[in-house]
């Protein structure tokens, strides 16, 4: 009996110092993978009390861990959400730890500086023998949110540009209304040359008013990539034209463009744009007005 104890001791503690040399390496691997993380990992207690976290967290915090450890979960969130965030916290560690389900919500966390970081939290529940705890991931969104922003506005100047798209197609039309209806008055007063001045005033206004229109809609349709040989003066004609008609007076452009210039290979849409934004450019460099001044030359 003696002799078969001593040989169940010895495997006894064979087998513990296996196990033991297995838990010295899962707890190396663990901390390996606890530091190594990109996210930020808060491990909490049931009632909410923060007991480690990885140096992720720290980062985002700007906070050494011990200002954290034994705090409670809500301190690294805004203070005029803490009564908000503890009701909503306590019903999701109800949730996690009773039904074992991973809840994720958005809210804000604040580092040292007082500023607030848009965040993600995500809640899953860790068994460490009898005790029952809760991991917290915390992911900054910031750039996520500012890509949803730049989103919503880019649709909202799209949805914008559709808008003003038919508006100016509609005032199209009832410019080229009025200037049938001016066509036709002029056949019937061929006497009157006073009236026909006006009649000429009236429809040479219109006649700028349906080109003005004409380039708002060149301006703001969508750009194809095909390219073809144009004459890049006539493109600035009329970038010019729809210049001078939406800016104030106390700009002048001056142009100086040669005739013999030779054709290019482009797209006209883009030259277009590009011309308006050298022209908004320079008016937006004078403040108090002055001239533009454009020349084209073949080099």
């Amino acid at each position: 009996l003696e002799i078969e104890m001593k040989e169940r001791a010895d495997v006894l503690q064979k087998y513990l110092k296996l196990h033991n040399q297995w838990l010295v390496e899962t707890e190396q691997k663990y901390n390996v993978l606890f530091e190594a993380s990109k996210t930020g990992l808060f491990y909490v207690q049931e009632d909410g009390t923060v007991f480690d976290l990885n140096t992720v967290a720290e980062e985002m915090l700007c906070l050494d861990k011990s200002a954290v450890i034994n705090k409670p979960l809500i301190q690294i969130m805004p203070e005029h959400e803490w009564e908000k965030s503890e009701e909503l916290i306590k019903n999701i560690f109800k949730d996690v730890l009773q039904f074992n389900a991973d809840k994720v919500m958005e809210g804000f966390i604040v580092n040292s500086q007082g500023q607030e970081i848009p965040s993600e939290f995500c809640f899953r529940k860790i068994e460490k023998g009898a005790e029952r705890q809760i991991v917290c991931m915390v992911r900054d969104i910031s750039i996520m949110k500012q890509i949803e922003d730049q989103l919503i506005k880019s649709q909202k100047f799209e949805g914008l540009g559709v808008l003003v798209g038919g508006m100016v197609h509609n005032f199209k039309n009832i410019m080229t209304s009025i200037m049938g209806y001016v066509s036709l008055m002029r056949t019937m007063v061929t006497q009157d040359e006073k009236l026909c001045r006006y009649l000429n005033i009236v429809e040479t206004s219109c006649t700028r008013a349906s080109d003005l229109s004409r380039e708002v809609l060149a301006v703001g349709k969508k750009q194809d990539s095909v390219k073809k040989i144009i004459n890049i003066n006539s493109v600035i004609e009329r970038s010019t034209v729809l210049f001078e008609d939406c800016t104030d007076k106390r700009f002048v452009v001056d142009k100086e463009l040669d005739p013999a210039l030779s054709r290019a290979e482009c797209n006209e849409s883009q030259v277009e744009q590009v011309v308006l934004n050298l022209l908004l450019n320079a008016r937006d460099a004078m403040p108090d007005g002055g001239t533009l001044r454009i020349e084209t030359k073949n080099v």
